[in-house]
């Protein structure tokens, strides 16, 4: 019998198709185990999100005064060490903007009063130790948002594969228990079901910095540290959910 699954809920089945599995002995005690697996790793990556949002009487002026800013930060972090490669713009907005009323929300019967043009990017840093230089960098060259960094792996693949092993290690243990508990031996496993994608989480640290902190005219901001920390607390931890079913005989 052959297993399909779908891949946009990311699971998998697997059934025996041998003699035993479809034939199990009259004397034979079904047990079924649901187990968790997890596995860490150090973060070897960190992704930024930055940008900036400019207004003026027209929408050519805030592109513009936009564009000259973002330059200026793509230069920066250049200078930081960051590869053009490792930065992507996520996104660009150009919106009007409206007189208000008492509640402050938008009174378009009014008119437009200018324009709002927005550009954000994403940053991915690879050697953690630029993490803090490149925040100022942003900083300093002109960014009205920033959050981040978030610290994850650039390949999850080992961390998820470590988790399934785990997982399948303890069901592994918990049916020997149950099997020498009740005087039984495992004889067969009939069903291993994952449930939906394992859940990989990153190591985070939340950073905004806004429009009104940046226009501060005086006196100069000062420098934003980043501490990266140690892998203990940098680490990106994959959990996965099995269901495994055994047929226990007796010994």
């Amino acid at each position: 019998m052959k297993a399909q699954v779908s891949a946009a809920l990311a699971a998998f089945l697997l059934v025996t198709t041998s003699a035993a599995a479809q034939m199990a002995p009259s004397n034979a005690t079904r047990l079924q185990l649901a187990v968790t697996g997890t596995a860490s790793m150090p973060a070897d990556q960190a992704v930024i999100s930055t940008g900036v949002t400019t207004t003026a009487s027209t929408s050519a002026a805030a592109t513009a005064a936009n564009g000259r800013r973002m330059t200026q930060i793509f230069a920066a972090l250049r200078n930081a060490g960051i590869e053009e490669g490792a930065i992507s713009t996520s996104r660009v907005n150009l919106r009007p903007t409206y007189h208000t009323d008492a509640n402050g929300d938008d009174d378009e019967a009014r008119g437009i009063v200018g324009y709002s043009a927005q550009n954000q990017i994403t940053v991915t840093i690879s050697n953690l130790s630029l993490v803090s230089d490149a925040t100022q960098a942003m900083i300093d060259a002109g960014a009205t948002e920033l959050n981040g960094p978030n610290f994850g792996l650039v390949d999850r693949s080992a961390l998820v594969a470590a988790a399934r092993r785990n997982a399948s290690s303890e069901a592994q243990n918990r049916a020997r228990l149950y099997a020498e508990s009740f005087g039984l031996r495992i004889d067969h496993v009939t069903l291993v079901s994952e449930f939906s994608q394992p859940n990989v989480y990153d190591s985070g640290s939340d950073i905004v910095v806004t429009a009104s902190i940046r226009n501060a005219p005086s006196p100069p901001l000062p420098s934003m540290p980043i501490a990266v920390g140690t892998a203990a607390n940098l680490a990106v931890t994959a959990t996965v959910q099995l269901t495994v079913e055994y047929t226990l005989v007796p010994r």
